[in-house]
């Protein structure tokens, strides 16, 4: 028998916390089979591995921050889960079950320039819920993929986020012999029906940036973390993503965050990295279902987008922003975006943010958003 043990995700990413409070006993939503779709993006990559109490687990890591290969539109995934017949399922409280599992992951088609996600298939890992949540996969015993899912946030809070409907991914390949990774961010779940998503009249989603993952180049052979942060709570920022049926926009428009992360001299992940970067916006075009574009830019703090045609601190060079509907008549929805680009980093060395900023300097960041009325 297989140990169960509460998540504690190793891959490059930033996951909502989530905790407290009381409920029903939650619902175990497998087996389970769900499509979506992520943006991906193929850097020079490194990969470790740890053993523990469920085997080797793997984490693939960028090394760079200039994309080799990216998409231009989204790819299609599906995701299988089953309950694993020589695992356990563990109860922490009422509202929680981690169920060892065993996940199938298949992606369709090819990065533009003919990168790809390899599939696989029987993946020992984990799928944890929370209050009847989709369900969070995370499967990492393959060397080849891994997989990572978020659908709950901040739960027991004023903020709670529970969705029953789809989950944010992130999923990653490994090359050994190229030594080059495939990333990518997107989503999976129950897509609403073309026929049942509305096409007037506009819908207010409850949000929140379920995963994200940052990197720029902070020198020659080296690159850092960045994520982004409400301002005033130090989480991952909390939001309304808007529908306007009859516009046929899908937006999410961020306000008071700050870019930290990573600097050299300090490798605490919460430097405040610039002081120009106050928000985000995405924005897709809705089409049925699903949603498309590349409006995603940061803002500075009046709402002004932050672009190479304004000069510093930051240049955007490629974004791609998707979207989906998930759940009956478009109860929730997903939101995931990959902006690549240069920005200047407040005093490189020191992580003193009152000397003059230097760089520019490249980046990478790519996010997942969920949301339900």
């Amino acid at each position: 028998m297989k140990t169960s043990f509460l998540p504690v995700l190793a891959l490059p990413l930033v996951l909502s916390a989530c905790g407290g409070g009381s409920s029903p006993s939650t619902a175990i939503n497998l087996p389970v089979t769900a499509s979506g779709t992520i943006l991906a993006a193929q850097l020079g990559a490194t990969q470790t591995s740890s053993t523990g109490a469920n085997g080797t687990e793997y984490t693939t890591t960028p090394t760079e921050v200039q994309a080799s290969d990216r998409t231009s539109s989204g790819l299609a995934i599906t995701v299988s889960s089953t309950a694993d017949p020589a695992g356990s399922t563990t109860r922490p409280r009422r509202q929680e079950a981690l169920v060892d599992t065993l996940t199938d992951v298949a992606v369709t088609g090819a990065l533009d320039r003919g990168a790809t996600f390899t599939d696989v298939a029987g993946v020992e890992g984990t799928t944890y819920f929370e209050e009847s949540s989709f369900g969070d996969t995370n499967a990492r015993t393959d060397a080849r993929t891994q997989i990572a899912g978020v659908s709950v946030y901040l739960v027991g809070t004023p903020r709670e986020l529970v969705l029953h409907d789809v989950s944010a991914i992130e999923v990653s390949s490994f090359d050994s012999g190229t030594n080059e990774g495939v990333f990518g961010v997107g989503f999976i779940g129950n897509e609403t029906a073309v026929a049942s998503v509305p096409t007037a009249n506009q819908a207010t989603y409850s949000s929140a940036i379920l995963v994200q993952n940052g990197y720029y180049r902070r020198g020659a052979n080296a690159i850092a973390s960045m994520r982004l942060q409400d301002a005033s709570t130090k989480d991952a920022p909390s939001f309304d993503i808007i529908a306007d049926f009859g516009a046929a926009t899908l937006t999410a428009d961020i306000a008071n965050l700050e870019l930290v992360g990573q600097q050299i001299g300090n490798a605490n992940d919460d430097n405040l990295l610039t002081d120009q970067v106050a928000g985000l916006f995405m924005q897709a075009d809705i089409t049925g279902n699903s949603a498309s574009g590349t409006q995603m830019w940061f803002t500075d703090a009046a709402g002004n987008q932050l672009d190479i045609f304004s000069g510093p601190p930051v240049g955007e060079t490629a974004a791609l922003v998707s979207g989906g509907f998930f759940g009956e008549d478009a109860a929730e929805v997903a939101m995931s975006g990959i902006l690549e680009g240069t920005i200047f980093i407040d005093d490189m060395d020191s992580g003193d943010s009152s000397v003059t900023p230097t760089g520019p300097v490249g980046f990478i960041l790519s996010l997942t958003a969920g949301g339900a009325q």
